[in-house]
């Protein structure tokens, strides 16, 4: 993702809750300086991120303490210049509820899914985080 790419519309990461993986994966990308925002495809609206969520994210320097879940809808999917989803049946998923902007909807990482953390121990979110991170940051680099 490049900056240029940033113009066209910010960077939405998507997920099932919004509560675990997007906003992780929104504050990765805050972090690297790129305007970017999530939400869920099922998401029950105006939840925090989860307790585990905000403690891994404390321990990486970043702050997910002010996330409040939303829900993916037309508009939110319309603003952004890139989707990054958590999984391929999520691309799949999304892709078939908006498919005027399926070109833009991608899996974070595109070898592997990146599994729900929800209900695990924070051993199990600060695993799913270090792949977050990882896969985010190589998805910012691919067109520095």
């Amino acid at each position: 993702m490049s900056r240029a790419a940033v113009s066209r519309g910010h960077v939405l990461f998507l997920c099932t809750g919004n509560t675990c993986r997007s906003p992780l994966a929104a504050a990765v990308a805050h972090d690297a300086g790129v305007l970017a925002t999530s939400a869920g495809l099922d998401a029950k609206l105006g939840a925090p991120a989860t307790a585990e969520a905000r403690a891994v994210a404390e321990q990486a320097g970043l702050d997910v303490r002010a996330h409040v879940s939303r829900a993916a809808t037309e508009p939110v999917v319309a603003a952004a210049g890139t989707i990054y989803t958590m999984t391929a049946a999520q691309a799949e998923e999304a892709g078939r509820r908006w498919p005027q902007h399926a070109a833009r909807i991608h899996p974070l990482d595109p070898d592997a899914d990146i599994t729900d953390p929800y209900g695990g121990d924070e051993a199990m979110y600060a695993a799913t985080f270090a792949l977050i991170e990882r896969a985010v940051r190589s998805r910012l680099s691919e067109n520095p």
